[in-house]
């Protein structure tokens, strides 16, 4: 870690505004926090190193004597309570500060008044908690559970009174953390050094057992999600506890929730035993990925399929009865997934250092994947018919509602990877040929399904199955898809006396017009660099997506969108030229606050918003002018209009352009399941039920940057229906 030290420093001093970096700033430790990462300091070594120079750097401030000036060179102000005062290291040497605490009435927090606004979100969270509210939801609880919840109401707001002595203070945080077995799902202060919003738990009852899961989450901020009330709750409380008391997360055989969400997740990951992949020197699996199509254009390393094979050692194709019993016994006891799993829970369950509440929970969890295990296996002989596809919806809920059930905390991720599977043995108990690619990084589809007119294969269409969604109100499913790897789906018609090479051309010009990030090779804005320099190319792209009506002037927003490239070249291009350079992901990320300063110095938003339409914008993108549904509820891309940029409209009118030249991705539909009130959910949206040319019934969200946590991805996009249940109720359902 040493003989990089010269390099992280050199790394830094770019990537800080001032090119010196000031190890008494916040936002400066931010990045370095991120260089660290990048050149693979453990996360201990990190910390430790933080730790460290907070305590030897750490920005302080002085009031000054009277008659006494600050050292030269250091930032002046008054205080939040009167008084003259100056930032400085502890040496009294200056040290630069992004603000000076300012005197009593300013909008400027000093770090006193900031710390009392997360006591009073602390407090607000405790006074906010209501009992008979809880009783009502939960009528099982018990009088001792009830009394319960009270004691820690009361014990809360007399925490988080402002009269209470510290001395109190310090007895009330040690009896909660005693009586109540408070935990978090992870750190308040995350890899970054980021304050982040938390879940705070309850995990011992009355009696000191296990409690029930309406008690486990009392303490909330409306709808049972992280929240920052919860974070500063939890921080206030560790300020009054000794280091052996102070509420840390939940861990589990020594893994946080995080860490143990992260393994489960994986552990479901679909995997098959034995040989189980098939390649294009396959006969069904050549005849899957056909030449000119969609599926068959994809690159040749997702030409693999998962399944059985027969006794030649090819794959058993699933278009008899017989054979989809196969693929069904193939789905259920060729899984290896659900057997990683049954192994950890066993691990977790024999650990004789783990809670005994935790054992059971693992129980459950094995117990529900078994219980799924014997009964699909039940239901094998019937497949496929009517019957045997409502006994395997069931059964999928089934067990969708167990996981929730046995460990809540880490049902989603799980879920979310047995979802794929749940989806195929439901098509193929119902008669549908359906197959599985290999690849986990499959553009779109997550699983091909196959249509016949007698032997012949007519039709290949893939599923992109999301699991998910963040709350019952919001129309996106899991995590949208890259445009990038949703236009490979375009599906185009090659046109009459269009040669074969000239064929090839047009797919890859429509196919590749959205990039993975700014300033990516080719596509400085995300998009292809040929459709922003070319003024008939970006012309006939606007025009083609049906966005050029919500443009004023088109020639003034492609001389703004050529002003932003250049900008972006420039920069790379100088940022090269440095001695020593800094790395490419170096510049990459430097990008973002470089072109967001950009933006602002020279009223690139302001310039924007005079070219653009945004009532016909808003019309296009969502239905309606006023960017709300017939439920009366927001459409997903009402925010992205009402703050939309150049290079947001760029990416979403050039994707725009692909989803319409391409048909609508017809070979291309979209599951999506949830697990929401008690219930297993699940449906597909079909190009032929739903009109998927209509940019309104796409979402899209920009992701243009690259970060240090994250590779941009470009205009991510998904397609939505026209109402916010289309995936679950009436005509679109499969």
């Amino acid at each position: 870690m040493k003989n990089n030290w010269n390099k992280i420093l050199n790394e830094l001093s770019y990537r800080v505004s001032s090119g010196i970096p000031d190890l008494s700033n916040e936002q400066h430790l931010i990045k370095l926090w991120d260089i660290l990462k990048e050149h693979k300091w453990p996360v201990d070594a990190r910390v430790e190193l933080l730790k460290n120079l907070d305590e030897v750097v750490k920005k302080r401030y002085y009031q000054t004597d009277k008659g006494q000036s600050a050292p030269k060179g250091a930032k002046v102000g008054v205080g939040p309570d009167g008084g003259t005062y100056y930032w400085a290291n502890p040496d009294n040497s200056p040290a630069a500060a992004e603000d000076i605490p300012k005197e009593k009435g300013s909008k400027e927090k000093g770090p006193d008044k900031k710390r009392k606004g997360q006591q009073k979100s602390a407090g607000n969270l405790i006074k906010n908690f209501d009992v008979e509210q809880k009783k009502s939801n939960d009528p099982q609880l018990t009088e001792e559970e009830i009394k319960h919840m009270e004691n820690f109401k009361n014990l809360g707001e007399e925490f988080t009174n402002p009269n209470t002595s510290e001395e109190r203070k310090k007895e009330i945080a040690t009896e909660l953390v005693d009586t109540f077995g408070l935990t978090t799902n992870k750190e308040t202060i995350n890899e970054d050094g980021k304050k982040v919003p938390v879940k705070l738990y309850v995990k011992k009852n009355h009696d000191g057992g296990e409690v029930p899961r309406s008690v486990e989450t009392m303490v909330k901020s409306g709808s049972w999600a992280p929240s920052s009330p919860m974070s500063n709750l939890v921080n206030e409380l560790n300020e009054y506890l000794p280091e052996d008391k102070k509420i840390k997360p939940n861990t589990i055989g020594g893994l946080g929730e995080k860490e143990l969400k992260t393994l489960f997740e994986k552990l479901a990951k679909p995997k098959f035993k034995g040989e189980s992949t098939y390649t294009t020197k396959d006969p069904t699996v050549n005849s899957i990925f056909k030449e000119d199509t969609p599926i068959g254009d994809l690159k040749e390393s997702m030409h693999k399929i998962e399944g059985p094979g027969d006794k030649d050692g090819n794959l058993v194709p699933c278009d008899t009865d017989e054979n989809k019993r196969k693929h069904i016994d193939f789905l259920i006891n060729q899984n290896e997934s659900f057997d990683r799993v049954k192994k950890q829970c066993d691990d977790f369950i024999n650990d004789s250092d783990m809670d005994k509440t935790q054992r059971e929970k693992f129980r459950k969890l094995k117990k529900s994947i078994e219980d799924y295990e014997k009964d699909m296996n039940e239901v094998i002989k019937d497949i496929p018919s009517e019957a045997a596809q409502k006994r395997v919806d069931e059964l999928n809920g089934k067990l969708m509602d167990d996981l929730h059930n046995a460990t809540p905390d880490l049902a989603k991720g799980m879920a979310k990877q047995f979802a794929e599977n749940a989806e195929v043995t439901r098509e193929i108990a119902g008669g549908d040929e359906v197959y599985m690619p290999s690849s986990g990084t499959f553009p779109g589809g997550d699983k091909l399904v196959v249509t016949r007119e007698g032997t012949d294969m007519v039709a290949i269409t893939g599923i992109s199955v999301k699991y998910g969604r963040a709350n019952e109100n919001t129309q996106i499913y899991g995590f949208p898809a890259e445009a990038q790897s949703i236009s490979r789906f375009a599906d185009i018609k090659k046109n009459e006396g269009e040669s074969d090479e000239d064929y090839k051309k047009r797919k890859t010009e429509l196919r590749t017009r959205n990039g993975k990030f700014a300033g990516q090779d080719g596509y400085a804005l995300a998009v292809r660099d040929d459709i922003v320099t070319d003024q008939n190319k970006f012309n006939k792209t606007l025009e083609s997506s049906g966005l050029d009506k919500a443009v004023k002037d088109k020639k003034g927003l492609h001389k703004l969108n050529n002003e932003i490239r250049s900008e972006t070249i420039r920069f790379q291009e100088e940022q090269r030229k440095k001695d020593p350079p800094p790395s490419e992901r170096a510049i990459q990320i430097q990008l973002q606050d470089h072109l967001n300063k950009y933006f602002k110095d020279n009223k690139i938003q302001d310039r924007f918003d005079k070219l653009i339409d945004k009532k016909v914008l808003m019309k296009t993108l969502t239905g309606s002018e006023d960017g709300k549904r017939e439920d009366g509820k927001s459409h997903s891309n009402r925010n992205l209009v009402n703050s939309m940029n150049p290079i947001d409209f760029l990416g979403v009118s050039t994707m725009g352009s692909t989803i319409k030249e391409g048909g609508g991705m017809p070979t291309l539909s979209w599951n999506h399941q949830a697990y929401e009130q008690g219930e297993h959910k699940s449906g597909t949206i079909d190009p032929d039920t739903t009109d998927t040319t209509l940019l309104s019934n796409w979402s899209f969200s920009p992701r243009h940057y690259v970060t240090s946590g994250r590779k941009g991805g470009g205009t991510l996009c998904s397609v939505i229906g026209g109402n916010p249940d289309d995936s679950f109720k009436g005509g679109t359902e499969k």
